[in-house]
């Protein structure tokens, strides 16, 4: 924490707490050939229910929101097998068209001997308040999917697959602009494009979701 002046205004802060699950899955079917991906059926799912913490709050004119999410978790399919439980956490601040979004995750148990996860990602955007409008974001990601989902996606063959070396080893750059039209019934629709590493490549795309909580 930082010292607060006597003119500085800090609102209330507002504790959000919610229960969360979600199912994931991955397929992959390759012909038979002669290469080292031909010959391939694979799938991998994987099941996680856990709360989210969140505290709202305003710092001025600054909108701010650490969190805390802890999930248990079921690996399933090919790959690395079996229960753990993930623990992710970060920070979330707004002022005007500035957003900055931190957020670190690691796979604190799981059943499987010597297996783990880690990843950590920095996210800048800039863009019209209210996620309506045209926004520009650069993320630089450090280890696994900072988010727990998305490791399920990473690599060909899914989860359980990729290499365990130290963080800097795997240091990715993404830049994505999007430009989002809010629908009735809080629907927003994202027409978007990118550009990442090699892995990811670039990318153009279109989005159905609904508004998210956050403030600011």
């Amino acid at each position: 924490m930082w010292p607060l002046s006597s003119q500085t205004c800090v609102d209330l802060a507002v504790l959000d707490a919610d229960l969360v699950g979600d199912v994931a899955w991955t397929a992959l079917s390759t012909e038979d050939g002669d290469e080292t991906i031909d010959g391939q059926d694979v799938r991998v799912n994987q099941v996680r229910i856990g709360a989210d913490l969140a505290l709202a709050a305003r710092l001025g004119r600054a909108a701010l929101a650490p969190f805390a999410k802890v999930y248990v978790r079921r690996d399933g399919g090919a790959g690395q097998t079996g229960a753990g439980v993930e623990v992710s956490g970060g920070l979330w601040a707004a002022l005007g068209i500035v957003r900055l979004d931190a957020q670190a995750r690691i796979l604190a148990l799981h059943s499987a001997e010597g297996y783990g996860e880690r990843g950590a990602a920095l996210t800048l955007t800039v863009g019209a308040r209210g996620s309506k409008g045209l926004s520009l974001s650069v993320s630089p990601r450090w280890g696994d999917p900072a988010l727990g989902a998305g490791a399920l996606w990473e690599g060909p063959l899914g989860h359980g697959v990729r290499p365990q070396g130290p963080l800097s080893d795997r240091l990715t750059l993404d830049a994505q602009a999007r430009y989002t039209v809010c629908l009735p019934g809080g629907i927003q629709l994202n027409l978007f494009g990118g550009h990442g590493d090699k892995a990811a490549g670039s990318r153009f795309g279109v989005r159905l979701g609904v508004a998210g909580k956050r403030p600011g």
